[in-house]
């Protein structure tokens, strides 16, 4: 917990989510039923009578959700089991819910429970060996989030606008419940974790803009980095949607970023940090918010609420984009992309608001100046109902819902058009280390990465497929670069059973995870690499026959 007034630190590290919350309102502790507290400054916790400065023990208490003060000051305790703390990597589901009364349109609210009707499975998370997590929550329409603390980070979603036809944003967020946003678990092993998001471009009457789906697959790696392809189906005869890329003559789809005239635009990543209920964007996020950084020495901090511009011949070239998102009293998460067809957009603390008329060609979209906040915080997602686009214009609302903080948009070329209509994006992500050099490593390994004799490198997975159809596998370390924590796809190894070598050492337990990648056309075994294999390493892989299968 960190209100502004108390800094409250479990020593377990248990997490909202841990404790089966998406998030919960500003001002609660959450910890573990034998838990020890840091509380800062000194105050006492009470509890029905009964008070502790830092053993939870002392309180006598069940798991469960309790009112509580801190001093004078009203607070909220949520206890949990200590085996509800997991610190593997891995999938899990089960329901996140939320602890206060949900907006559901102005004056009125609902229960969290009441408003959804599904079974024990309705929420996603993906456990690492550290606090943070990777979810996928219905109160964000699924929306893919990193979350820490009590915050949320989310560079995802698809979007498109067609006012005068449809109504708001045809997006998932305009989805509130989830009618048509899924998320599915495809592989799920010690080596990595791959989720597939769907979801419709849909306005806020639940109409689907012309058809338009969105599928979203995540390459999820236990270092805390994913690797996400995002694909829109489009139709190749809808002219409209449709442009000429001047660099390379392909035909893409029309970004938002200096759209053409007349034409329909899409958006496919966006930089949005959800504040819980109580906190305000200045409680969480600095007004230095945003580092744009290369993999080598490249490094520019902005400023809210009036940061630099990048659109046109602003943005610097660079033969990678890392764009990290910092904040107060967490880590950072950070959004990479390769160099082709980058655009952004900051956004000030300014915003646009949807008014809808009698009619959908009444609407209208009224922009908002100098809002209160620093940050172009927006009131109506996630969790709230009711709303359409609406920018925080009272800072009393801050109390009630959370909000979401909108740092802009960006823009890359698509990495592959179908002659179908499919265009997928490619966008690199994960929580950022806290030594800055290390988060450029890791990305060159992504955008420019070692070249290793004997195997292909896939962009859209962040892997490497090992050639050949054999039984053996032999590769070398060619480049003048490491190879950082790589992961190798072996179609000649359809088991997880493969012994290892480096430099002709056997590969111990603790050095790799493997794991079994199976599907309708074919099985693969995926490994990765828990260390860097240095230029020059030569590796081997082969499957074990069945004898030496343990």
């Amino acid at each position: 917990m960190n209100d502004g007034l108390f800094q409250v630190a479990a020593a377990s590290g248990i997490s909202p989510c841990e404790a089966g919350y998406g998030l919960v309102r500003a001002a609660t502790i959450v910890a573990t039923t034998s838990d020890e507290l840091r509380i800062t400054p000194q105050a006492i916790l009470r509890v029905n009578g009964k008070g502790t400065r830092k053993n939870i023990g002392d309180l006598g208490l069940a798991p469960g959700a309790y009112d509580a003060t801190l001093d004078s000051r009203k607070v909220r305790l949520i206890l949990a089991e200590p085996d509800r703390v997991v610190r593997r990597f891995g999938p899990r589901h089960g329901p996140l819910e939320y602890d206060l009364p949900v907006i559901t349109g102005r004056g009125t609210t609902a229960s969290w429970e009441t408003l959804w009707k599904t079974g024990s499975c309705p929420d996603l998370v993906v456990d690492f060996d550290a606090p943070y997590k990777f979810i996928f929550w219905r109160g964000m329409s699924y929306a893919p989030s990193w979350a820490l603390d009590n915050s949320l980070t989310s560079l995802f979603f698809a979007e498109t606008v067609e006012p005068g036809v449809f109504r708001d944003c045809c997006e998932m967020m305009s989805d509130r419940e989830c009618r048509y946003s899924h998320v599915r678990v495809i592989h799920a092993s010690a080596a990595r974790i791959v989720v597939h998001w769907r979801y419709a471009l849909a306005d806020a009457a639940n109409a689907i803009c012309r058809n338009q789906w969105a599928d979203e697959l995540f390459y999820i790696y236990p270092d805390g980095t994913a690797v996400r392809n995002v694909t829109i189906h489009l139709d190749p005869k809808d002219e409209a949607v449709w442009q000429t890329c001047p660099q390379t003559g392909r035909r893409v789809p029309c970004s938002m970023i200096n759209g053409s005239p007349g034409k329909r635009t899409f958006n496919d990543m966006e930089f949005i940090t959800v504040n819980p209920p109580g906190a305000s964007s200045d409680d969480v996020t600095p007004l230095d918010a945003l580092t744009m950084l290369d993999a080598e020495t490249f490094s520019e901090t902005f400023r809210w609420p009036q940061p630099r511009s990048l659109t046109g011949a602003g943005l610097p070239k660079l033969d990678e984009y890392i764009f990290r998102l910092n904040y107060k009293n967490r880590a950072g998460v950070f959004v990479a992309s390769q160099p082709a067809g980058l655009q952004v957009h900051l956004q000030k603390n300014s915003g646009m608001r949807y008014e809808a008329g009698a009619q959908v060609q009444d609407d209208r979209w009224v922009t908002v100046e100098n809002l209160p906040a620093n940050f172009a915080d927006h009131i109506h997602w996630p969790v709230t109902r009711g709303y359409g686009t609406m920018p925080l214009t009272d800072p009393v609302v801050y109390r009630d819902r959370p909000t979401h903080t909108f740092l802009g948009f960006a823009n890359n070329s698509p990495v592959d058009v179908t002659a179908r209509g499919d265009v997928t994006w490619v966008w690199f992500c994960g929580m950022a280390p806290e030594k800055e050099g290390e988060l450029r490593t890791r990305v060159r390994a992504w955008s420019r990465p070692a070249e290793i004799r004997g195997a292909s490198y896939l962009v859209l997975q962040g892997a490497y497929r090992v050639d050949g159809n054999g039984t053996e596998a032999n590769l070398q370390v060619d480049s003048g670069q490491a190879a950082i924590r790589p992961t190798f796809l072996l179609s000649h190894a359809r088991n997880s059973h493969v012994a290892i070598l480096v430099n002709g050492r056997p590969l111990g337990p603790a050095e790799a995870a493997v794991g079994l990648e199976s599907s309708l056309e074919s099985d693969q075994t995926a490994v990765t690499f828990f260390r860097d294999l240095p230029p020059g390493t030569m590796l081997e892989f082969a499957a074990l026959p069945p004898e030496r299968r343990t």
